[in-house]
């Protein structure tokens, strides 16, 4: 994977950037809810002013003697009119039905006071009016109004809504502060939004006898508002912008640098270890101090490049060692191939008998070992053997057993001499406890005759000229290696002429497969008696086949050895080995 720095360079935009608009997104929330703040508490004003005039200009109109008995008369006259009379409201013809009643014609002293009265606290509202309700029809039915151009003279009327008529007509108790008066919010055309609040008007004897109404248009809120808003974002926003390119330098510097700082250093690293430069402060040299995560970071990207070049010398050791050792096996194992018979056919100029042996390690060295010598002209010594254990120990093993029996055996010694003579020696100072196997016997060419003896080793297979293989089963002695008083005994044997004699050792019936199967010595029979007549070499070489096929792709575990023998002496008695 490529390095770019324009990559680190995109989060320090990108810090900045999450800054700015963090910043930005904080002042216009702040706004918003500044806002909301600010036209919440208008609206309440607005309605506080509306109803505690409501509530004042009520209980100043109480105090007017005459009220009672105006309104009484101004409902009595318009209960009187015909439907198309009432239809009339508003016109010149309508109000002479209530004339005597207003100051139009000189008279009604009580309507004058009312309007007075009214206009004296038209101040903190838009207008103030007191009628009555007519409930069966829904209209509200006006006695005094305070409006100046175009004011709704007495007995005139316009239709109400059905729920404002009744929480009027069901409202029944008003405090003089005016905090439980009933108010409401409306539209109208031309006029825009107004808050409007009623006050029930009661005679000497507790009775509603009207209604006063105040109404407030609230336009000028909403401009109040807007002023605010402009005034009020123009700060946000500049404040804003500050505190954002203040935060954006500081994550900046806090932040997205000490990181570009670690990625050029983490780059040059890589760089100097492609080109063999050899330097361990990259990190350590940096020098960021910001006391959080970033710093540790570099505290800990310091310990791993120590680590890494401390890893990568011991690598190089292990790798130099790991060499050494495979030179070494490599030798070794040279030096063990060269040791077993290697040379086939091992006695061209003989006829009287047909050999052939191989020998796989599981490891560069085993310890499994086959070997095959004339002790005379007449005598062929056979031994195959398998030592506990694995590799360069079991190697060792190996090759002190193979000198000690072939030096007894050439020195005259039958099978059974040898194997007690090999373990006395090999018992001295064997503190591994490591111990072998071994099957050993002498042939007599001329005759066929021969002795065998075997120490713990596997059952060797036998086939008789025209016959198939069989497992020979017999007592055997103890391993070789494991007890100096340890006894062993030879067995006399005789082999006729087209007589075969094959033997192996455990890595042969206990290779396993990827389902923990055994080839096993069943297996092992049948495949040498697939062709029973074969040579030697192509028995071996067949076995070696089943083998490999039966354990498929799982590892040897085990170094797996063979001999087989064809004798073509003079024909003789048969005999178990």
């Amino acid at each position: 994977m490529k390095y770019s720095m324009n990559k680190t360079e995109r989060i320090t935009a990108r810090t900045v950037n999450l800054s700015v608009i963090s910043s930005v997104v904080l002042g216009l929330v702040s706004l918003l809810v500044g806002l909301s703040i600010f036209s919440n508490s208008l609206m309440k004003d607005s309605v506080s002013r509306t109803r505690t005039t409501t509530s004042k200009a009520a209980s100043s109109a109480e105090h007017i003697a005459e009220i009672a008995g105006f309104a009484e008369d101004v409902m009595q006259l318009y209960e009187s009119l015909t439907p198309a009379q009432r239809a009339l409201t508003g016109t010149e013809e309508y109000r002479q039905y209530f004339q005597g009643l207003d100051s139009v014609s000189g008279q009604g002293q009580a309507y004058e006071t009312l309007v007075n009265m009214l206009r004296s606290y038209v101040v903190d509202v838009s207008r103030l009016y007191i009628c009555a309700f007519d409930a069966e029809r829904g209209v509200l039915v006006y006695l005094a109004d305070s409006e100046g151009i175009s004011p709704r003279y007495p007995g005139e009327w316009e239709a109400e809504s059905d729920e404002w008529i009744k929480e009027l007509s069901d409202f029944s108790v008003y405090g003089r502060n005016g905090e439980d008066t009933p108010y409401d919010f409306r539209h109208t055309e031309g006029k825009g939004s107004k808050c409007i609040a009623a006050c029930p008007i009661r005679d000497e004897n507790d009775r509603k006898c009207a209604f006063l109404v105040a109404e407030l248009y609230i336009d000028s809120v909403f401009t109040d508002i807007v002023q605010y808003a402009l005034k009020v974002s123009a700060a946000v926003l500049t404040l804003t912008l500050m505190i954002a390119l203040f935060v954006g330098n500081l994550m900046k510097k806090m932040v997205a640098d000490p990181i570009n700082a670690i990625a050029r250093t983490a780059m040059t690293y890589v760089q100097d270890r492609k080109n063999g430069v050899a330097r361990s402060d990259h990190f350590s040299s940096l020098g960021i101090r910001t006391g959080d995560e970033l710093e540790n970071l570099t505290n800990v990207m310091a310990d791993m490049e120590h680590e890494l070049i401390e890893h990568e010398e011991q690598i190089a050791r292990i790798t130099a060692e790991n060499e050494r050792i495979r030179v070494e096996l490599e030798m070794a194992s040279k030096i063990q191939s060269s040791a077993l018979p290697g040379v086939f056919p091992p006695f061209p100029d003989r006829t009287d008998f047909e050999l052939y042996a191989s020998m796989v390690p599981a490891k560069e060295v085993g310890g499994d070992f086959y070997d095959f010598f004339l002790i005379d002209d007449d005598h062929l010594a056979l031994v195959i053997a398998d030592v506990s254990g694995k590799g360069v120990p079991a190697a060792l093993f190996m090759m002190v057993a193979k000198s000690l029996i072939k030096n007894q055996l050439l020195s005259g010694c039958d099978p059974a001499g040898t194997l007690g003579r090999a373990n006395l020696q090999l018992c001295d100072g064997n503190t591994s406890k490591t111990f072998v196997t071994v099957w050993v016997a002498v042939l007599e060419l001329s005759t066929g005759k021969g002795i065998v003896c075997n120490a713990g080793h596997e059952k060797p297979a036998l086939c008789r000229s025209g016959g198939k293989y069989e497992l020979l089963a017999y007592k055997h002695d103890m391993f070789v290696g494991v007890r100096k008083k340890a006894q062993f005994h030879a067995h006399e044997f005789e082999m006729n002429p087209g007589d075969c004699l094959f033997v192996y050792t455990d890595g042969v019936p206990e290779a396993t497969n990827s389902r923990s199967d055994m080839f096993g010595e069943e297996r092992l029979v049948e495949t040498l008696n697939h062709n029973q007549d074969a040579k030697p070499e192509e028995q071996i070489r067949r076995v070696h086949e089943a083998v490999a096929v039966f354990v498929e792709n799982a590892p040897q575990f085990d170094d797996i050895t063979m001999l087989c023998l064809r004798y073509n002496g003079k024909e003789g008695r048969d005999n178990k080995i």
